[in-house]
Formats: C-alpha cells, sequence, structure tokens
C-alpha cells in the first residue's frame, strides 16, 4: 500500500470516527431533552389534581380514585389560590366592624368540635407552626360596608383567627403548636417594603421558630381564597364548611416533599369529609412568589381556607377538621 493510499484510508477513519462522534452527541441531547420534559409534566402527575374552575362557577368532580380534579382556565381574579393585591386603604385604616355578630358566633363557637373516635395521641416531638403571610385576610360578611374582594382585610379581625381555631383543635388532639401574632403589615411598613415582599416578611417568622424550636416540624401558612361564596364552600352532613385549598410552590428543588405532604393531608380530607378539599395547586415562580417559604421544610404547605364570603362558623368547622387529619397523619 503506498503513502497516497494510507493518507486516504486515514482520512475515511477521521471522518468516521467524527461522525461517530456526531451521533453520539446529538443522542446524548436527545436523552437530555426528554428527561427536562419529562421532569417538567411530573409534578403534574403526582399531584392528582388537574385544575378547572370556571370564571364564575367553580366545577370540582372526582375521580375514581377519590381525589379532586380541579382545572385552572387562564389567569383572572376570580381563580382559586390568586394572591390580590389589597385596596392601599383597606390596609392603611381598619373598615368598621358588625361586632355583635363577630361575638356571637365565637361564644357560640367556643370550643373545638373534636372526633371522639380520634382520642389524644402521643406524637412525640413533633410541633405545628402556624403563621400567616397575609395575616390581615378578612371575611366581607362582617363588615358594615366593604363589599370587594380587596377592601376585605382588617388589623384585628382576619384570618388569624382561623389560625388560632387550628392550633387550638390541633392541641385538643395531643399535637404541640405555636401561632404566630406578627402583623406582616407593619414589619413591611417598618422596612418601608410593599405588600409583595409579605412573604420575605414570613420566612423571617419561619426562620426564628426554626431556630428556637427543634421539635417544629410541620408548618401551615393559612390565608383565605378571594373567590365568592359559591367557589368556597360545602355542606356536609348538612353544616357549612369553608373549603380548603392546598399551594404548593414549585420554585424550589425540593418541592417534592411538601405536594407529597399535602397530597397527604387531601387524600385523608376526602376520605373523611367528601368535598372539603379541592386539592392541591401548584404555583411556579409565574404565578406568584413561587417559594412561599416552603424550602425551609419538607412539611410546609399554603393552606387556603374559605374565601371572603365564608362565615366564622363554616371557617371553625374546617379548623376542626383540618385538625382532625392532621392528627391522623
Amino acid at each position: 500500500m503506498n503513502s497516497n493510499e494510507k493518507k486516504s484510508k486515514r482520512k475515511i477513519i477521521i471522518r468516521l470516527l467524527l461522525f461517530c462522534i456526531i451521533l453520539f452527541i446529538l443522542w446524548l441531547l436527545f436523552i437530555f431533552l426528554f428527561m427536562s420534559k419529562d421532569r417538567d409534566i411530573q409534578p403534574r402527575e403526582v399531584s392528582n389534581t388537574k385544575h378547572v374552575l370556571e370564571q364564575k362557577n367553580a366545577s370540582v368532580n372526582r375521580n375514581d380514585t377519590g381525589n379532586a380534579n380541579i382545572e385552572l382556565p387562564s389567569q383572572s381574579s376570580e381563580e382559586a389560590g390568586v394572591e390580590v393585591t389589597p385596596d392601599p386603604y383597606a390596609i392603611s385604616k381598619d373598615s368598621s366592624l358588625k361586632h355583635k355578630e363577630i361575638t356571637d358566633i365565637r361564644s357560640r363557637m367556643k370550643e373545638p368540635n373534636i372526633n371522639m373516635k380520634s382520642p389524644k395521641k402521643n406524637v412525640g416531638n413533633k410541633e405545628a407552626f402556624i403563621y400567616f403571610s397575609h395575616n390581615r385576610e378578612s371575611f366581607l360578611p362582617y363588615f358594615s360596608n366593604a363589599t370587594k374582594p380587596e377592601m376585605a382585610y382588617h388589623s384585628a379581625f382576619n384570618v388569624s383567627l382561623v389560625g388560632e381555631r387550628l392550633g387550638k383543635a390541633l392541641k385538643h388532639y395531643g399535637i404541640r403548636n405555636n401561632v404566630s401574632d406578627a402583623d406582616i403589615i407593619t414589619m413591611l411598613n417598618e422596612m418601608n417594603l410593599d405588600f409583595g415582599h409579605s412573604y420575605d416578611m414570613s420566612r423571617q417568622l419561619v426562620l426564628e421558630e426554626k431556630k428556637k424550636n427543634h421539635h417544629a416540624e410541620i408548618f401551615f401558612d393559612i390565608h383565605r381564597d378571594a373567590l365568592r361564596k359559591e367557589n368556597t364552600t360545602a355542606v356536609i352532613n348538612g353544616k357549612a364548611y369553608a373549603q380548603i385549598l392546598f399551594v404548593v410552590g414549585t420554585g424550589h428543588p425540593n418541592y417534592q416533599a411538601n405536594l407529597e405532604f399535602a397530597n397527604t393531608l387531601h387524600r385523608l380530607l376526602v376520605a373523611n369529609y367528601p368535598g372539603l378539599s379541592k386539592g392541591v395547586l401548584l404555583k411556579d415562580n409565574t404565578q406568584g412568589n413561587g417559594v412561599y417559604n416552603q424550602d425551609l421544610s419538607p412539611k410546609s404547605v399554603i393552606v387556603e381556607i374559605g374565601g371572603v364570603d365564608n362565615k366564622l362558623d363554616e371557617l371553625y368547622r374546617t379548623a376542626d377538621a383540618l385538625a382532625h387529619m392532621v392528627s391522623q397523619y
């Protein structure tokens, strides 16, 4: 074989090697893109929730496994889990309330309704922390004049009452807990920050709790939805309850643990209080904060309890039911 033939053969071998290398790179690229796409759709499959609410009337369907299937259309102020920005006036000055109605309900439902088939349990050192990123979210039936969701805010009569009820009910089931009394609006004002930084402020609360209480394991951020009553109320055994929606942020790498926790609570509610839980809503950083401080604990979740039109007795019944299911968890 002469030198020209050797050079020609060498060129052919080099070209074949380059072709093989290119094919290998293309194969790796295809595998990478396929796995990335699979990761993107996996959370929706795990969540067991396809979210669909019509613009005015919510429709909650139940599949054969008992999981809530709720579908959400394009974003609007009428959707579940939407974070409505309060009217500046509503958070700067409290509107007048119907104090007699509030006092009547609170005195009538002073003690949690505890399921006697679920006695107090020894839960070891595990504790819950209940806090409120939007602690002034309130309820329109008790306002003298306010009628719009963005006006339903109050410094004293607000969603923190529902959190306090949840904490009281949890203690009846033997679950120790702390309920935050921090006012996020005051914290924001002191830092000269707007309402959009609410989760930055509540993050401080969670970090402080974790620092001083190493037994804190479950973290509930209690909210109320901006939806109207027909979309936030369920009737169970003849009594009205404020419906629950769990919100899990997917904007951090470890959200699957929070999702599993929320799904477990949802399934327990479906089995014991049919219609009470609307399911688990996944939100990334294009739909809001996206993390919601849930990167700080694997058992952390936002719990939307009711909406702007729910009454205190409906909210209290739901807090009692949720405590019951946490005790079963």
